[in-house]
């Protein structure tokens, strides 16, 4: 879709101020000859944030401004790019965050941007907190079967995985009895196969 220039009538696909670019840029020059233009001024990062967000449930300082694929939000920092928010937000309030550490919700909320309810963890500990499959069985305490993972009754395998001793005791039981199954039946069928 085409748009008409308002000053020389040229057909383009955007205009600033009803104008084509040479007409904006024209424009833009003799507005800065007379001093009536003013560069837009810069707002510190996390004074955009905050002025995005309204109050939510539990305290929550909800970011209503741009979120990524993750629900967390995100906000434009001169020379860095697109940043997250709570980020951006408890850096300015609290101070710099360590190249090991990680910010973790404690309301459990991605786009709040309230510092009180922002914590300092390690990532092993984020990770622990979140609701991800190695987190809900790293607080598992017993097996499937209700045997209790203790250090007497847990192997640790090379991979970090843990294994109930107990389960792996009655597997073992039930394979052997098993092929010992299987060897008196063989034992049967050979006897029955040397009758006549």
């Amino acid at each position: 879709m085409t748009k008409k220039c308002m000053e020389c009538g040229a057909e383009v696909s955007r205009l600033r101020r009803e104008r084509c670019r040479v007409c904006y840029l024209r424009l833009l020059a003799e507005l800065k000859e007379r001093g009536e233009h003013q560069a837009r001024a810069m707002v510190a990062p996390d004074q955009r944030a905050l002025s995005k967000t309204e109050p939510g449930p539990g305290g929550c300082l909800l970011f209503t401004g741009t979120l990524d694929k993750d629900g967390y939000g995100r906000v434009g920092e001169q020379g860095y790019g697109m940043r997250m928010a709570h980020r951006v937000v408890y850096e300015a309030q609290v101070g710099p965050i360590p190249a090991d550490m990680e910010l973790d919700h404690l309301c459990r909320v991605r786009r709040c941007v309230n510092v009180a309810h922002l914590e300092l963890v390690t990532r092993r500990e984020n990770s622990l907190r979140s609701e991800s499959f190695a987190a809900k069985n790293a607080r598992k305490t017993h097996c499937i079967r209700g045997h209790e993972f203790s250090p007497e009754n847990t192997y640790v395998k090379p991979n970090g995985h843990r294994q109930c001793r107990q389960c792996g005791r009655d597997a073992s039981v039930r394979y052997f009895a098993g092929m010992g199954r299987a060897r008196d039946r063989r034992a049967r069928q050979r006897k029955q196969g040397d009758q006549p």
